[in-house]
């Protein structure tokens, strides 16, 4: 992160020693997000440190320091976003390579990924087989108690849109886990596992 002093939130300053505070109040939250978004832990402690740095670089931005959670969130989302975009370039430039690998490998590997995806499928993991942008929403609306309006302003997209990537995510996960993935309790609540939020295995 920057060592350049401070850095100013309409009439309030931040400084480095301030910011790296609020770093570690939010880290969990951010890094148990990240989770969700991108496949693996390495990544994405990357996505929250890169978050950090550009959220400091960008604190000018910030019109209300109450919304610095919201706001935190926002950028880890869209660095998480970048992150799966590129992984999904990849991905094809790979499927497309692949077409002139040995039959004996290509086989080897479909082998393989048939047996992952036969799997007993927890919440976590079929999350992490949504398209992002579905898993996006997931996440804000189902982990982070985000209104359908707070997310489409977060996201700069209509509400209906949100509400048909919502809807199209849970009939996905319906599919992939057979029960409903966020039941409702007693008194007509979403019930989320917290074990999945946190990431624990």
């Amino acid at each position: 992160m920057a060592q350049d002093g401070l850095r100013a939130v309409t009439s309030v300053v931040v400084t480095v020693s301030e910011f790296e505070a609020i770093a570690r109040d939010y880290g969990n939250l951010l890094l148990s997000t990240a989770r969700l978004l991108v496949d693996d832990e390495s990544t994405a402690e990357d996505v929250v440190q890169s978050s950090l740095e550009l959220a400091w670089r960008n604190l000018a931005s910030l019109r209300d320091r109450s919304a610095m959670k919201a706001w935190l969130v926002k950028i880890v989302m869209n660095q998480a976003l970048s992150v799966r975009r590129r992984e999904v370039r990849s991905a094809i430039y790979l499927r497309n390579t692949a077409r002139t690998i040995d039959a004996d490998v290509a086989s080897s590997i479909a082998a393989e990924v048939t047996s992952t995806m036969e799997r007993l499928l927890d919440l976590r993991a079929a999350i992490r087989l949504l398209p992002i942008e579905q898993r996006a929403v997931i996440v804000l609306h189902y982990y982070l108690d985000m209104s359908i309006p707070e997310i489409a302003a977060m996201m700069e997209i209509s509400p209906n849109t949100i509400k048909k990537r919502l809807g199209a995510a849970l009939r996905r996960l319906r599919e992939l886990l057979g029960k409903d993935p966020f039941p409702e309790d007693e008194h007509g609540a979403n019930r989320v596992p917290s074990r999945t939020f946190r990431g624990a295995d």
